[in-house]
């Protein structure tokens, strides 16, 4: 499935897994097999959302890599945040903790994803 989507729509797969966030700039895929395109985010299965505005969305890959993304409601925008913009945070444990004080950047700042 690809397209865009209300930022407060949560994506499930067919077994009730969260897979996805509308609002992410991106356009959202249901991942592997069938051809289409692909996300870079599609490695990435949420784990934690928080807030309304922002809206901090918590995700981290099954090696550990972790990605938050920040959404502003007001302004329209996201921002990302990795190991990269934040290395003293090497768990996505201590990110998430630190969501809100985490630095943020545009997407195509940041490496390791």
């Amino acid at each position: 499935m690809s397209g865009v989507v209300d930022f407060r729509t949560i994506i499930e797969d067919a077994n009730g897994n969260i897979t996805g966030v509308a609002g992410n700039p991106l356009v959202t895929t249901g991942g592997g097999g069938g051809g289409g395109s692909s996300s870079p985010l599609d490695p990435y299965p949420i784990n934690d959302l928080d807030g309304t505005d922002p809206l901090y969305i918590g995700k981290a890959t099954s090696s550990g890599t972790w990605l938050l993304q920040k959404y502003s409601t007001a302004s329209g925008t996201m921002r990302y945040a990795n190991l990269s913009n934040n290395p003293s945070y090497a768990s996505y444990a201590s990110a998430w903790a630190a969501r809100a004080t985490l630095t943020y950047g545009l997407f195509q700042t940041l490496t390791g994803v």
